[in-house]
Formats: C-alpha cells, structure tokens, sequence
C-alpha cells in the first residue's frame, strides 16, 4: 500500500514538476519543488520521531537554505509566476509524500516496493497520455530522456536504502541536495 501510494504521489510530483519546467518557470518551479520536497519529511518526522539534534537541525536549515540559494534567480513573485509557485508546491508535495511513504517501507524490501511504486507511476502515466489522446513517444528518439528514468530508479534505490538505515528526513534532506 505504501508503495503504491508513493507511486501515485511520485507521479503527481513528476507531473507538475515537469509541466512546470515545460512552461518557462524552472526558476522558481525547481527550488520550490526542493524545498517542499524536503521539508514534508522533516516535519513528519518531527512528529513521530524525537526531534533531530541541534546538529541535525543547523545541518537541515543549511542544507534548505542552500537548496533554495543554488537554484533560484528571480525574487519577485510577479503575479504571471504564480502559476510556477503553484507548480513547484505541488511538485514538491508529490515528492515529500513520495519520500514519506517509500521511507516507511519494511527494511531489508527495495526492489519489490519500487517496482510497485514505478508500475503505478507507469499506469498513470499511460492514462494521462491517453486521457490527452497523445501518441508515445519513440524510445530511440529520446534517449536523455531513457538516461534520467535510469538515473531516478537508481536515486530511487539509494534514497530507499539510506531511509532504511537513517533517520527519514536526513535521508529526504540528503536526496534532495
């Protein structure tokens, strides 16, 4: 359950992530996603954990601050951009979930529950696509595209170990650096 889940909200975050790089508004739509992103599990993990050492808490507030300052270049909010800022909070709460529900997978599971969670992001992937009445595209004709699915499985295994071995939210901070 957890998985599929985590599949659902992944593809919500890549969804809105995406549309928003695709609109001219990767300024504001990457470092909102970011931050969001790594700040739902933190405040979850504040909740049902003790809270994180004064260490941990700088490291964090270093960590998002840093997130934010690398890949931002505008500061005003110009009403046309609220469009990106929207984008970015959902991207950013499809991640965070993602983060959250993927990190509670038993431990010592990683391949089963990812397959789980990509085969959902998959499946509403292809009723999107059919839902719009657009054509897939050609593999062979995209291949940066087949890299950074790779990449993301491949982030997506690290990510699930280092949730299994540590603190959810020093992993979620960890990733999204």
């Amino acid at each position: 359950g957890f998985a599929m889940g985590a599949g659902a909200c992944g593809a919500l975050g890549l969804t809105a992530l995406y549309r928003g790089l695709s609109s001219s508004r990767t300024a504001l739509v990457a470092p909102v996603a970011a931050v969001v992103g790594a700040s739902l599990p933190l405040l979850f993990e504040l909740l049902r954990r003790q809270p994180p050492t004064a260490v941990q808490a700088l490291g964090f507030t270093l960590a998002l601050g840093g997130i934010w300052l690398v890949t931002r270049t505008h500061t005003d909010f110009h009403p046309q951009r609220r469009a990106g800022l929207m984008l970015g909070i959902t991207a950013g709460l499809g991640f965070g979930a993602f983060f959250i529900l993927i990190g509670l997978i038993q431990s010592g599971a990683v391949f089963a529950p990812l397959l789980v969670s990509r085969s959902v992001t998959l499946i509403i992937a292809l009723v999107l696509v059919g839902l719009r009445s657009e054509r897939l595209p050609a593999p062979h004709r995209h291949p940066l595209a087949l890299l950074a699915g790779v990449l993301d499985a491949g982030g997506n295994i690290f990510y699930l170990l280092a949730a299994q071995l540590t603190r959810l939210d020093v992993a979620a901070v960890l990733s999204s650096l």
